[in-house]
């Protein structure tokens, strides 16, 4: 885009600083080796979606969506919305832990946690 500067990619920011918290989309309950979809909507001005990393360790499985920040000397009105979607799979039954790091609104970073039971 002409007059744009891309930034490194940074965490995605995953709350708007209101009382609902993180947008966390997955299942209650999963099979286990099966693959499910952990969605997490992220909010920007002047971001675009780069990447979602998953890390998977035992029962628990940590998701960290990626934007990149574009300078265009534009004022931020209200929050764009774009979805991170990420593939995860629990290999045995247990209570598993989905954490999604994040970026809040004051920069801080923010982790929101899930159960999910696999059967």
């Amino acid at each position: 885009m002409l007059g744009t500067v891309a930034e490194e990619a940074r965490l995605a920011l995953i709350t708007t600083g209101g009382p609902e918290g993180p947008t966390i989309i997955l299942p209650a309950e999963v099979r286990a080796g099966e693959p499910f979809n952990v969605r997490v909507l992220t909010y920007f001005c002047n971001r675009e979606q780069v990447r979602t990393e998953v890390v998977m360790r035992g029962t628990v499985a940590t998701v960290k969506p990626y934007n990149r920040i574009v300078r265009n000397g534009k004022d931020c009105g209200p929050y764009n919305v774009a979805e991170h979607v990420a593939s995860v799979r629990f290999r045995r039954a247990a209570l598993a832990h989905v954490i999604v790091v994040g970026m809040g609104v004051d920069g801080d970073t923010v982790r929101a946690v899930r159960r999910v039971v696999v059967r």
